[in-house]
């Protein structure tokens, strides 16, 4: 059973009810927690509150939340449009560009340092 995520529902059921739920929904999609609480601008922290019953959300979070599963729901035919919770192959074999970045400034320094190495001898 699919449990929508409105101001009625809120009242009728504990949060956490409705966080299982919302995660279920999620599975269902092929999204993990994490891409849902990136996708809806959800801290995941915030989210283990929430689902620990801690905090409450904000009605323009379970909004947010909402709309987010909705999306997905509406792609859920075309399998490939929902992203998937581990990267891609390809993505595993591309270096972030902080990684570049760094690599890049390494390879200056060796550079830096056989330049000067050379002029000392």
């Amino acid at each position: 059973m699919t449990v929508r995520i409105s101001a009625h529902n809120i009242e009728r059921m504990d949060i956490s009810s409705l966080i299982n739920s919302a995660e279920k929904r999620a599975k269902d999609c092929g999204l993990s927690v994490a891409v849902l609480c990136a996708e809806a601008g959800i801290n995941r922290a915030t989210w283990q509150r929430w689902k620990a019953g801690i905090t409450e959300p904000r009605l323009s979070m379970l909004d947010k939340l909402e709309s987010t599963l909705s999306r997905y729901e509406r792609k859920q035919p075309e399998r490939e449009c929902a992203p998937t919770a581990t990267a891609t192959e390809e993505h595993r074999q591309q270096p972030g560009r902080r990684v570049q970045r760094r690599r890049t400034q390494i390879d200056q320094r060796i550079a830096n340092r056989r330049e000067s190495d050379g002029e000392l001898q």
